[in-house]
């Protein structure tokens, strides 16, 4: 087993400040003065060509509308003073979102072009008022080529503010210099009649908190709105700068399926800092598509609070957490020894996994890690101690079983990463394979697939090993494969749990078989009753039994009938017969995974 930890004069780093990773930059709504800088914007020269002409062809159009009898007066009288050439703010919305009516190619034409055209002709004030006059009029798009009228809109919606339009005339504001932005500042005062528009006019400028603060005290957001992504809430979450304004919020601090993207929650994480991360975590809990879970995990992971280590910690059994905690491991190692350890502590399987996780810290970083020791609370010194006198010592390679040793294959899938296993102990339990040699193992069950031997070679070689770190080895990559959101449908990580799996894999496996149908996962439950059938333990049939007796639907109770048939047959007796000297020598079949 390894000697105490190394000691290390290792610098350790900064796990307090907030970094704004690489990828947030892309999708985020930048903010002026904020932890991301405002990158230098050029505004599209044909932009105002491309206006002209797309006026220019709609103005039939635009003459039926403005001159239907049910047309709103004063928007009609905008809306001819800017086609006049007055720079006028609510008739460029008028005829912008009139034009935008009739559709190019089958679509409707994107406003962003209008924004550079605006800023090019009128300035960067006149844009930014444009913008927050864009959802005050309502011309139905879907009958409006056929004249009907452009009217106030009493829908309470900002649909501009959640694509490209809102980030780009954002990002104007954001990168302007002091007097334009002052300038633009100023005229939007006079843009904040509803409450719709004065999320919408926060939204672009940011930093006026006061007019955050009046936003956050009666929230454009109510009932059904929210639930079809019209309301303000995404405007209104990108503005906020305070964890006192969501605490303002009270129930309206609420992430709808709109704000969950990444460049919302980016953007509100950048403003608001960590005190985000309960928010995150509720709705985590809450959200089951995978690219809003990811969204989710992305920015809760990069805040740089034991908040929300600890969060993320106590999910770690929730799908997809378990690669995102890797990361966090990755970017707060020293806060990470302070936390991991008192989750390992019971017999859970978050404790499995934490214990996993803090194995693989442990391994890839003895110098930092040995630099930080001191400084750790007693309970987590303890265990990281203990944990690190338990690992065994790398076998030599002429004591590697040559299946194993370096050889030409596939790497193993992210979620598989040899570091983040369990060690493999050879047979004696003295000596561990290597982690290029486990990555081998683990190319080597996947070939094998859900149903076929491994080759004699890899045969020989898992005969080699110790039987029950096999079995820790085979659960974990199993446990890593369902947390990781992979595609069910790929076999050989339950497959795997033939070759590698015990009594105590049966005893798990078994339990989580008959909650997998209810979870639209049939095929990963029929490969579980392949996995206990290949086990063949007594304890492994008790669980067959189970299945056999209580499981839905009937084609997995088929299954597990005839492999208890096939078994009962070789030992000579009736299914029943099995059955009956199983289940009263075990009891019924065990619960809990």
């Amino acid at each position: 087993m390894n000697d105490p930890l190394p000691r290390a004069d290792a610098v350790l780093p900064d796990e307090d400040t907030l970094r704004i990773p690489d990828a947030w930059r892309e999708v985020l709504h930048p903010r002026r003065g904020g932890a991301a800088p405002s990158p230098a914007v050029e505004l599209d020269p044909a932009a105002p060509g491309e206006l002209r002409a797309r006026t220019a062809e709609a103005r039939p159009l635009l003459e039926r509308v403005l001159g239907h009898e049910r047309s709103a007066p004063d928007l009609v009288e905008a809306a001819r003073a800017y086609l006049a050439g007055k720079a006028d703010p609510v008739g460029a919305a008028v005829v912008t979102l009139i034009v935008r009516s009739r559709r190019v190619d089958g679509r409707h034409p994107a406003i962003t072009t209008c924004v550079d055209a605006w800023t090019a002709e009128h300035g960067l004030a006149f844009a930014a008022c444009a913008c927050a006059e864009l959802d005050q009029v309502y011309p139905r798009f879907y009958d409006v080529e056929g004249g009907a009228p452009v009217t106030a809109n009493t829908w309470a919606s900002i649909h501009w503010a959640e694509g490209e339009t809102g980030r780009r005339m954002r990002a104007l504001l954001a990168a302007a210099g002091d007097a334009d932005y002052a300038e633009a500042v100023e005229r939007l005062a006079d843009h904040r009649r509803t409450p719709m528009q004065r999320a919408a006019v926060s939204f672009l400028v940011p930093t006026r908190q006061d007019w955050v603060d009046e936003c956050c005290a009666a929230p454009p957001v109510h009932g059904t709105y929210r639930t079809y992504g019209t309301s303000g809430a995404l405007a209104l979450w990108c503005s906020l700068g305070s964890a006192e304004q969501i605490a303002r919020l009270g129930d309206q601090a609420e992430l709808g399926n709109l704000e969950r993207s990444l460049g919302v929650l980016a953007t509100v994480a950048e403003g608001v800092g960590p005190a985000i991360a309960p928010l995150l975590a509720r709705t985590l809990d809450e959200e089951s598509e995978a690219s809003n879970r990811g969204a989710l995990l992305d920015v809760l992971g990069a805040l740089p609070t034991d908040e929300a280590f600890r969060l993320v910690g106590e999910r770690l059994n929730q799908q997809m957490v378990l690669v995102e905690a890797e990361a966090m491991i990755e970017r707060f190692p020293v806060r990470a020894l302070r936390l991991l350890p008192p989750l390992t502590t019971d017999t859970s399987r978050r404790a499995r996994l934490a214990s996993g996780l803090l194995n693989a810290h442990l391994a890839a970083r003895p110098e930092l890690l040995a630099a930080a020791l001191p400084g750790l609370p007693d309970e987590a010194r303890s265990i990281v101690e203990d944990a690190w006198r338990a690992r065994a010592d790398e076998a030599p390679e002429r004591d590697v079983p040559k299946a194993l040793v370096a050889a030409k294959r596939k790497a193993p899938p992210a979620w598989a990463a040899p570091g983040a296993l369990p060690q493999v102990l050879l047979r004696g339990r003295e000596r561990a394979l290597p982690a290029e040699a486990i990555g081998h193992l683990v190319t080597a069950l996947a070939k094998a697939g859900p149903r076929r031997a491994p080759a004699a070679p890899v045969a020989a070689a898992l005969e080699a090993c110790d039987p029950r770190s096999l079995a820790e080895f085979g659960w974990a990559l199993f446990e890593r494969w369902r947390l990781s959101g992979e595609q069910p449908t790929i076999g050989w990580p339950v497959g795997q749990l033939r070759w590698t799996g015990d009594d105590e894999t049966a005893r798990r496996l078994g339990s989580m078989v008959r909650s997998w149908p209810g979870q639209g996962a049939i095929k990963v439950a029929l490969g579980g009753v392949d996995a206990l059938t290949a086990i063949g333990s007594d304890l492994a049939l008790v669980q067959l039994h189970g299945i056999s007796e209580k499981a839905r639907p009937k084609r997995l109770k088929d299954r597990a009938r005839q492999a208890l048939g096939e078994a009962a047959a070789e030992r000579g007796l009736s299914r029943k017969q099995l059955a009956d000297r199983l289940v009263p020598g075990f009891g019924p079949a065990p619960g809990g995974a």
